[in-house]
């Protein structure tokens, strides 16, 4: 079975995305690193969902241009 391969987001949405996960993870990496709020695991398998949104949604090719 052939799958449509169509642009999901465009890439000032994208951007949008991509500026919000930035936000996202310093807030995360605030509460983890200086605060001390939430433990390793957490904050491990918060970080390693934000990866996965941004392979999924194709965020790491912004950083390439």
């Amino acid at each position: 079975m052939i799958g449509l391969h169509s642009q999901v987001l465009t890439y000032e949405q994208k951007m949008l995305v991509k500026d919000a996960l930035v936000l996202y993870i310093q807030d995360l990496q605030r509460k983890f690193y200086r605060d001390k709020l939430i433990d390793p695991a957490y904050y491990n398998a918060q970080m390693s969902e934000v990866d996965n949104v941004a392979e999924r949604l194709h965020l790491k090719d912004l950083y390439k241009q």
